[in-house]
């Protein structure tokens, strides 16, 4: 889980029409207690492209490659059956996988959750380089690791074949820097594996930056960072 690049404006559609939609979402909940909630075709397009935009493709969460944008969940960071006036709210929408999508579902979580389009989720976990589990970072207060629990939790960040990705990862990364190591100017296939590493659209950037960090590499780290953002 890392930072998401920076939020722009919220779609036009979304602007125009959040008071009408919100109230009509409350008036479903509350008369049909129906849950359901629905965004016109080309709206919900314009809204699923502008967030999967922020993360280059990914889910918010679990950094999972979402495929064709039609298919990335619109997440709630607060969830909409509770905080009603925040169903149609710019800010409180994410892109998630299906699954991260489901397992946060409608509970509550009281702000725990990080919220990575305006904090940065990469200091608060400590990769298990041997298994690839999420942990809470050590160094973390208690209220800082309560959080970051909390997140793995909900998402459950330590479902098997993301644990199983993540450590790939760790492998793929592991061995370019140990070619690198030995070279005191990149081959061209080293130049090719960073160049797709340093992709903004690659999976599982936490476990790059926190091989990078972890080797001595941080300036390669920042770049990483800097061109996720700038990109």
């Amino acid at each position: 889980m890392v930072r998401t690049r920076p939020r722009g404006p919220a779609p036009d559609e979304l602007t125009s029409n959040q008071r009408e939609w919100t109230e009509r979402w409350k008036r479903r909940l509350e008369w049909e207690g129906k849950t359901r909630w629905a965004l016109p075709r080309d709206a919900k397009r314009r809204v699923r492209e502008a967030l999967v935009s922020l993360t280059h493709g990914k889910c918010a969460f679990c950094e999972r490659w979402l495929g064709d944008s039609t298919w990335a969940a619109i997440e709630h960071y607060h969830p909409k059956t509770i905080y009603q006036g925040l169903a149609f709210e710019w800010t409180n929408l994410l892109p998630a996988c299906s699954v991260c999508n489901g397992m946060k579902s409608n509970q509550d979580h009281h702000g725990n959750l990080l919220k990575p389009d305006e904090e940065d989720p990469e200091p608060f976990f400590w990769l298990d380089v041997g298994t690839g589990r999420l942990e809470p970072h050590p160094r973390l207060t208690p209220e800082q690791a309560a959080r970051a629990k909390a997140t793995i939790d909900l998402c459950d960040l330590q479902r098997p074949v993301l644990c199983k990705r993540r450590f790939w990862m760790v492998k793929r990364v592991g061995k370019w820097i140990r070619a690198v190591s030995r070279q005191t100017r990149l081959s061209r296939f080293d130049q090719k594996e960073w160049r797709d590493l340093s992709d903004p659209s690659t999976e599982h950037k936490f476990v790059l930056r926190f091989m990078l960090e972890s080797r001595k590499l941080a300036g390669r780290a920042r770049a990483d960072r800097e061109r996720f953002q700038l990109e």
